[in-house]
């Protein structure tokens, strides 16, 4: 299993074995698996990469940080999250049963118009994205969560940067829809993230295609205007952040 359970395409390899090599009367461990996204607050994971620009040994290259500022979000956050900068009740997007599913369903998820109401006041900078994954057994259930709040794994918590940040506010509702592809030709996905303002206008998109395990490419749609042109931004050999 990969970063936010579908990187680098580990679970179809799991698949594979499976169909290869277990039998008729076999059981699959775990046995369900799922995805989960909530908006996340980053203030802090911001900061920390931001404001070392406005003293550098005693140099000031605050010039710098709007440039920081965008390779920062260009790319998925590997990082641990809190349970506290989780700013509404996260919502599972996709699910499925790992003695039944299909390779060829795990090419392709698309979560549209997913709606988060707020339960703080705090900025949103993304969504963060999380798997769990279930051991049913004949007198247990186990669930092994990579999510916030739960015991820290090698996984990790995925963040991927809104084009704009939010100032959520209570009781406000924030959507956004999340595409995550399979890349042609590739053992990585491509991960689109559109968001939209509450009278459903598109205010941005964050597109992450994985060129390969390092190397991320950008296209970042700005403004409140859903027809407005994108702009790319190239990130040759930049690894994902793992901070």
């Amino acid at each position: 299993m990969g970063f936010y359970l579908l990187h680098e395409a580990m679970l179809e390899s799991v698949l594979f074995a499976r169909d290869k090599f277990l039998k008729s009367s076999g059981k699959m461990f775990p046995s369900s698996a799922r995805i989960l996204a909530c908006p996340v607050s980053m203030t802090n994971h911001i900061e920390n990469h931001l404001t070392f620009w406005n003293n550098v040994y005693g140099y000031d290259f605050s010039s710098l940080v709007s440039i920081a500022e965008r390779n920062l979000i260009s790319k998925p956050c590997i990082v641990f999250v809190s349970e506290t900068q989780l700013l509404s009740t996260p919502q599972v997007i996709f699910e499925f049963e790992c003695q039944t599913v299909l390779a060829d369903q795990i090419q392709h998820i698309e979560s549209k118009n997913l709606k988060f109401e707020s339960d703080s006041s705090e900025t949103s900078h993304g969504a963060c994205l999380w798997f769990e994954v279930i051991f049913s057994g004949t007198d247990k259930t186990v669930v092994l969560s990579t999510g916030p709040g739960a015991p820290k794994t090698h996984w990790k918590q995925t963040v991927i940067f809104f084009p704009k940040y939010l100032s959520f506010g209570m009781d406000r509702v924030l959507e956004f829809c999340l595409d995550i592809r399979r890349a042609s030709g590739s053992r990585e996905y491509d991960i689109t993230l559109e968001l939209k303002d509450i009278e459903d206008e598109v205010i941005g998109a964050n597109e992450v295609p994985e060129v390969d395990s390092v190397k991320i490419r950008l296209l970042k749609a700005l403004g409140l205007d859903p027809e407005i042109s994108a702009q790319v931004f190239t990130n040759g050999d930049e690894e994902l952040d793992m901070d």
